[in-house]
This record gives structure tokens, C-alpha cells and sequence, in this order.
């Protein structure tokens, strides 16, 4: 067997695409044969890649809707605190004129 023979079982056995019953003979047929191997490397690599981008882009859209959603309760609970606050200043400054009326009366 030759440089090229090992080179080509090297290249066949790491990339893992056949069995080895069917080879290419000739030196062109071999460099044919990896560059043929090379393209479908990068045709599947770009086929799961365009899948994983797919699947990523959809659960991206999901979590941007759960976010805003995520806002837009947020801002009604912190409407609803200012409210609050808002009272309860009310409740403690009128709590306060109460008192200080009550002092002046038991001068």
C-alpha cells in the first residue's frame, strides 16, 4: 500500500463515511472523493446550524413576550405601591395633626 492508500483510509475512517467496500482508485478520484466529503461535512453542519438557529429564535421570541409581559405587571404593581405610599402619607400626616391637636388641647 502506498502514501496516498493511507492517506485515504486516514481521511475516510476519521470523517467516518463508508465502510471501505467502495473506493475511489485514482488519485483524482480520491482528491474528488474528499472534497466530496468535505461538502457534505458542510452541508450538514450548515443544516444544524440553520435548525439550532430556528428553535433558538423562537424560544428568544418567547422569553421577549414573557419579559414584557414580566413589565407590564411590574409597572402595575409599583403604580399600586406609589398609591399606597400616597395613603399612607395622608393616613400618617392627618395621625400627626391629631396628636399634635391633642397635645395643644392638654396644655
Amino acid at each position: 500500500h502506498s502514501t496516498g492508500d493511507g492517506i485515504w483510509w486516514a481521511w475516510v475512517t476519521v470523517t467516518t463515511v463508508g465502510y471501505g467496500d467502495i473506493v475511489p482508485v485514482s488519485t483524482a478520484g480520491r482528491i474528488f472523493g474528499a472534497l466530496l466529503i468535505l461538502m457534505g461535512i458542510g452541508l450538514f453542519t450548515m443544516l444544524t446550524a440553520s435548525f439550532a438557529a430556528f428553535f433558538m429564535a423562537e424560544d428568544e421570541k418567547e422569553i421577549r413576550q414573557q419579559q414584557a409581559d414580566n413589565i407590564q405587571k411590574l409597572t402595575v404593581v409599583e403604580q399600586r405601591l406609589m398609591m399606597l405610599e400616597a395613603k399612607l402619607d395622608t393616613l400618617l400626616s392627618d395621625e400627626q395633626k391629631q396628636l399634635a391637636k391633642k397635645h395643644q388641647e392638654n396644655k
